[in-house]
């Protein structure tokens, strides 16, 4: 849920139509020789004595200016607390439950965006332990419940909260007590963009499957495997989930752009302050007055489907993940979104809308175990990690899904196992970052 807007001078150029944006989107292809990769990962901040959220005062902002003080993170402050830190241009952030969100810069290559994240990680841990917190790689609070987690005092969250309490019944949760990992891959031209948002929407079951860890919370085991899969179906349609258009064969690049046009807005914000939007669109918006790019960035932030189109594309449904991990979700998408992509469609393409969407909640409820299509889902990964490894950049990332498409075992069953084992949330919070890892790390030779 990475915000800030960058840019320069084209963020202040007046959109005209609607095919000025397309042609926007289009200025930041780039070939294939100088396609970059880049990751966002989130954590959980608990207790280390107790495994409950932290909260924001006395809390993740004590961590973050720890972090500055002993890393040389440049604090980020709104109304003088601190809310984010930069460096060389990656940065800290935090979500409005006060979850962490590491923001890589854009990596020539796997290996070099994992040594950056590595060290990101490494820091933010090192703060973290002088106040007694873990921030685990999980994708939903294990012990703690909705009531007992605070905002984070962002303008933009306050204004996020009570339009989107409105618009689904889990909208709270999914702000407050979820973690994901999300991973950014560029196109080479708009065609070649919406090929790309079509292959990672027909993916996302398997992925979600693949990835998914949130199957405890509130100290109990929950009903379904990826529950924060769940959470987001359950949000707010109209910006979320998968559009049908990213399904569908040959998609154009306007009906991204119209669908972005109609997304009613959570708010508006004009040099810094924000304003209660009324659910207006930003077609409204432009028939009545001029909007410039900054106001196409700033919609592009509020729409949260699983596969988003910005300057880059960005892939948002693995459930976050325990830090020696990490790599397998770059590698993963990166081999497969980088590779052929005709392959994913031979193999998936022609799957009926209605299939798809039961392929989803087969893999939301039973994770690789679950049928669809006659098969199970861990048969489906296993076709696409062969896919992967036609182009694959790393092969420890692959074979490690691999490994856990043939147990059918997934992060969320190893963390319902280990609830059963502890006796007590502080066992948790020591044991999960390490739990069923092997010791050998990830390497990444791209």
């Amino acid at each position: 849920m990475t915000t800030k807007i960058a840019g320069g001078e084209e963020l202040n150029e007046i959109v005209n139509s609607p095919s000025d944006i397309a042609e926007y989107i289009e200025r930041f292809s780039k070939p294939n020789e100088e396609r970059l990769f880049g990751i966002e990962y989130e954590r959980l901040g608990v207790y280390r004595d107790t495994c409950r959220a932290i909260p924001f005062d006395n809390g993740v902002e004590k961590v973050l200016d720890t972090m500055a003080e002993q890393s040389g993170w440049k604090r980020g402050l709104e109304n003088g607390r601190i809310v984010y830190l930069e460096r060389d241009g990656e940065s800290i952030t935090l979500e409005p439950g006060g979850q962490t969100e590491y923001s890589s810069a854009p990596a020539r290559t796997v290996k070099e965006l994992m040594k950056s994240a590595r060290k990101a990680v490494n820091e933010l841990d090192r703060a973290a332990e002088f106040h007694g917190i873990v921030f685990l790689g999980i994708g939903f609070h294990p012990f703690s419940k909705l009531d007992e987690i605070s905002f984070v005092p962002k303008k933009r969250y306050s204004f996020m909260a009570p339009y989107l309490k409105k618009k689904g019944a889990l909208a709270l949760e999914m702000m407050k007590m979820t973690a994901g990992c999300q991973v950014a891959l560029d196109y080479k031209n708009a065609n070649d963009a919406m090929k790309k948002l079509r292959a990672a929407s027909l993916v996302t079951p398997i992925a979600q499957a693949l990835f998914a860890s949130s199957g405890i919370g509130g100290g109990k085991t929950l009903p379904v495997l990826d529950y924060r899969a769940s959470i987001w179906t359950q949000t707010d349609n109209a910006r979320c989930n998968i559009p049908d258009f990213m399904l569908k064969a040959n998609s154009d690049i306007m009906e991204y752009v119209d669908w972005l046009l109609d997304m009613p807005l959570m708010f508006i914000e004009k040099n810094g302050n924000y304003y209660e939007s009324d659910g207006v669109s930003l077609r409204s918006l432009m028939q009545k007055k001029k909007i410039t790019f900054y106001d196409v960035e700033l919609a592009m932030t509020q729409a949260f489907p699983e596969v988003r189109l910005k300057r880059f594309i960005e892939i948002r449904s693995a459930d976050s993940l325990q830090p020696a991990l990490l790599p397998t979700v770059p590698c993963f998408w990166s081999s497969l979104i980088y590779g052929n992509l005709d392959e994913i469609f031979e193999l998936l393409g022609k799957i009926s809308r209605e299939d798809f969407f039961r392929m989803r909640e087969a893999a939301i409820q039973f994770g690789l175990k679950g049928k669809a299509g006659g098969r199970s889902i861990a048969d489906w990964a296993d076709d696409l990690l062969n896919i992967a490894k036609k182009s694959c950049v790393c092969d420890g990332s692959l074979e490690k899904l691999r490994e856990r498409a043939e147990s059918k075992i997934t992060s969320a069953e190893l963390a319902q196992r280990l609830l059963d084992e502890i006796s007590d949330p502080a066992e948790f919070a020591e044991s999960w970052n390490s739990y069923g890892i092997d010791s050998t790390p990830l390497k990444c030779d791209a």
